[in-house]
């Protein structure tokens, strides 16, 4: 079976540089496609799309945040968030000897700034603050924003490509997962279908064709723990590389917290009725739509997240959900009072900036309830380190 793509018509065009990265990103894809007799799976061509070298969306040098990239993330917005993860930090800091941090595709490298600046401020310095990222035009921007910001701890920030082994204190993910490539099913006539990419007419289209035997298991699982079957032409994803990161980070982690934020939703809310068509969409110019197989190399690509697949690696690990919360219920429990400290003193202009700031990340329509926090805990058992004020572990 066949999918054509449907393309947008409310995008910008791409410029003579976009197209020609675009183009060559399309043509390597196309040579994979070749070379494994037709056809790819939907995570496969995502992870060329977004990680090939040089032409993948991440990996190559097109600006991804900002006014100017494609989205905004609340770490580029502002700094509340940082300190706020920083005083969740600070507990692990303060607790194991030479714990160092380790922060999973900081993007600009703003909230390490914002992080480190925040500890610095406590009287804690980690041991070492590793970055991992793919993208050496990432890395680059990263090294200069946090040598002209923090050059007194630039020596102990380490660039590094997994978690090292044998590793103790915090690790943390913001808008992570949702990134990882993914695999795309659908429901027809009672059968499990994959999605794969594969080309027609020098175009690339989708290919559905019966799942392979993990894909259906999971389907059959999810099914199972729903308490339904899905509906005829149900479409969704599953991420079985965020599974499989948790699992490698379980596995080299020997005491220490991780915090993840990202936008998503517990297993029943993930595969729902009223989501049948999935959570895949696309970020291209602050555009919202939902086409990936679209300018490939020039787009975000990304999912929601389903916690509950997280939450039950992470225990099958024998590591410890601690919560589950909204953005803005771990905001609002690590100490959200402290940015309005003198906000009587503050200009309107400042006071107005600061307003705005805790809105985009505390309000529901902003980032405050589809953005949610799982807080998750290994070899470290300690009273109050995690407020769980506002905890919905309970649901995934």
């Amino acid at each position: 079976m066949i999918f054509e793509v449907s393309r947008p018509t409310n995008l910008p065009p791409l410029n003579h540089d976009e197209k020609y990265i675009s183009d060559l990103a399309l043509s390597e894809i196309k040579q994979k496609i070749k070379s494994s007799g037709g056809k790819i799976s939907f995570s496969k061509f995502m992870h060329h799309a977004l990680y090939a070298p040089l032409l993948g969306y991440y990996s190559g040098k097109s600006k991804k945040f900002g006014e100017s990239g494609d989205f905004i993330t609340a770490a580029e917005e502002t700094g509340i968030l940082g300190r706020i993860i920083a005083k969740q930090c600070s507990v692990i800091l303060n607790e194991i000897p030479d714990a160092a941090i380790i922060e999973y595709g900081p993007g600009s490298g703003a909230l390490a700034v914002s992080i480190l600046k925040q500890l610095l401020q406590m009287g804690l310095k980690p041991r070492a603050y590793y970055m991992v990222d793919v993208s050496e035009d990432l890395i680059e921007r990263q090294k200069n924003r946090i040598s002209t910001e923090l050059p007194e701890i630039y020596d102990s920030v380490i660039w590094k490509s997994e978690i090292p082994d044998g590793f103790s204190g915090i690790v943390i993910g913001n808008e992570v997962i949702d990134s990882m490539p993914f695999e795309r099913f659908m429901i027809s006539n009672k059968r499990i279908l994959q999605f794969f990419v594969g080309t027609k007419e020098e175009e690339l289209v989708y290919k559905l064709e019966p799942a392979n035997i993990e894909i259906k298991k999971y389907v059959k699982r999810i099914e199972s723990q729903i308490g339904k079957s899905l509906c005829e032409g149900y479409i969704s994803e599953i991420s079985f590389i965020g599974r499989d990161w948790i699992n490698q980070i379980s596995l080299k982690l020997n005491q220490g917290m991780i915090i993840l934020l990202d936008y998503g939703v517990s297993r029943s809310e993930y595969y729902s009725d009223d989501k049948n068509q999935g959570w895949t969409h696309c970020h291209f110019k602050h555009h919202k739509h939902f086409e990936p197989l679209i300018y490939p190399g020039m787009q975000d690509i990304t999912t929601w997240v389903d916690f509950s697949l997280i939450s039950e690696t992470a225990k099958a690990n024998d590591m410890i959900v601690d919560a589950y919360l909204t953005q803005a219920q771990f905001i609002i429990n690590n100490g959200i009072e402290d940015e309005f400290l003198g906000f009587e003193s503050m200009d309107i202009k400042k006071q107005m900036e600061l307003t705005r700031q805790i809105k985009l990340l505390t309000l529901p329509d902003k980032m405050g309830s589809n953005f949610k926090c799982l807080v998750m805990t290994k070899n470290f058992l300690k009273k109050g380190m995690v407020n769980q004020t506002g905890d919905k572990s309970y649901v995934l």
